[in-house]
């Protein structure tokens, strides 16, 4: 089926981000991260396919996300136009207004 939006707009996607008891380790492996960081699928609302386990989490020193990807095809880079590529945007609202689906001066 053909969509002329996003079906995941029509809903107010909230995700617990659960505390860390320690910094997870920077090193491309995810074995450290509980499934309870886990965030939903929300692409199944329109029956899209499953891309990435997106994990998060947070400390008193910032948070934390990481992407599991499996390697089916080449990765899309272009460092002049990143939009272009194969990306993932994660925009945080500092302010929790929850007025509209859009991204305001205070989401980063």
């Amino acid at each position: 089926m053909s969509w002329e939006f996003p079906p995941a707009t029509l809903f107010r996607t909230i995700s617990r981000c659960p505390h860390l008891a320690k910094s997870p380790r920077i090193d491309g492996r995810l074995g450290e991260w509980s499934d309870e960081c886990e965030l939903p699928p929300v692409h199944e609302l329109a029956g899209g396919a499953d891309f990435a386990r997106l994990l998060m989490g947070w400390r008193d020193d910032g948070l934390y996300f990481a992407a599991e990807i499996p390697r089916t095809k080449p990765v899309v880079v272009n460092r002049t136009n990143p939009a272009a590529g194969d990306a993932l945007e994660i925009f945080i609202d500092t302010r929790a207004a929850q007025t509209g689906h859009r991204a305001t001066q205070f989401c980063y």
